[in-house]
């Protein structure tokens, strides 16, 4: 390799690396002093960012989205999220964080690039990694699955006001042991179940079908919902993480909804579509109601529904 090839080649780097700038000093080897600093209290400063992450996800209820990154399931959510929620909750998110604060590594959160450097921690403490849309999953531009991709790749390890970060998944043995026992214990009282008082019995299976039913409603209201939104040309969605966790009910129904204008609302094409649509959906449903037969058919549903559910009662809870 000649003298001038080598030249090229370290000027190219050079340029490379000018490239990759994420607005601030972080520690790295080239910075040993910060990165020793960094590293003394490595441990505590980990556990003040999970601690930071557990309150935007749970409380401040940041949103995620479900994806593939190399044939692995992955939840994920968009950093232009992540710095609304961060800023929105600057002081609780800063007062969360004391040895960087003490340390100097982080002593404000005014701006994006406060933002975007607290997004570097993460990633640096490989608590974060970033994804970006995979280049084999062609979308249109401007529609949804641009904004929240379903398959992804790795991206360079720099946090930036936009990208995909998942958040990196550790085993926790200990943790593992206690759903194990719950899991057991739960098993073994449904085989006593007829030990149980009666009245523990009654209670155990309303609750359960109540549960069950309204869950079951809920998934067709929020379709139904959807649909009538999206002939106004709007994409609406009634709890919008309603499939996101089945422990944690205030994640489930929080935020209560959301909608945002389609980027075909106001095209040709689309708004005849609707239009069509619509009026053939209003056509059916009158058709349909119009029918007595129907409507008798629907209330011996309805009791139909009521006789499985004695049933089911007598069959469960019913003593012999």
């Amino acid at each position: 390799m000649t003298e001038k090839e080598d030249a090229k080649k370290e000027e190219e780097s050079k340029d490379e690396k000018e490239e990759v700038d994420i607005g601030f000093d972080f520690p790295t080897i080239d910075t040993c002093e910060e990165l020793a600093a960094y590293e003394e209290s490595r441990e505590q400063r980990e556990k003040e960012l999970r601690a930071v992450l557990t309150y935007l996800l749970e409380e401040c209820m940041l949103t995620m989205h479900k994806g593939i990154k190399y044939d692995k399931a992955i939840e994920y959510f968009r950093g232009v999220d992540f710095h609304l929620m961060v800023l929105k909750h600057k002081e609780k998110v800063l007062a969360m964080l004391p040895s960087f604060v003490k340390d100097g590594f982080l002593t404000q959160l005014e701006h994006l690039d406060d933002s975007i450097k607290l997004g570097q921690f993460f990633i640096y403490s490989k608590i974060l990694f970033k994804g970006i849309k995979h280049p084999n999953y062609i979308v249109q531009p401007g529609t949804r699955e641009e904004k929240y991709p379903e398959y992804l790749g790795d991206d360079i390890p720099v946090f930036a006001f936009d990208g995909f970060y998942d958040i990196a998944v550790t085993e926790d043995k200990g943790r593992q042991k206690q759903y194990l026992v719950v899991t057991m214990g739960f098993v073994l009282s449904l085989v006593l179940f007829r030990l149980w008082p009666e009245w523990l019995q009654e209670a155990f299976w309303y609750s359960f079908v109540y549960t069950f039913v309204a869950y079951i409603v809920t998934i067709y209201v929020r379709i139904a919902l959807w649909i009538a939104a999206y002939h106004a040309g709007v994409d609406f969605w009634l709890f919008p993480n309603y499939f996101v966790s089945f422990t944690n009910p205030y994640k489930i129904l929080f935020p209560v909804a959301q909608y945002e204008r389609r980027p075909d609302q106001k095209h040709t094409g689309s708004l005849i579509f609707r239009l069509t649509s619509a009026s053939l959906i209003i056509y059916i449903i009158v058709l349909f109601f119009s029918d007595e037969k129907n409507v008798a058919d629907l209330k011996d549903l309805g009791g139909g529904l009521n006789d499985m559910l004695d049933y089911g009662h007598d069959f469960f809870v019913g003593h012999q």
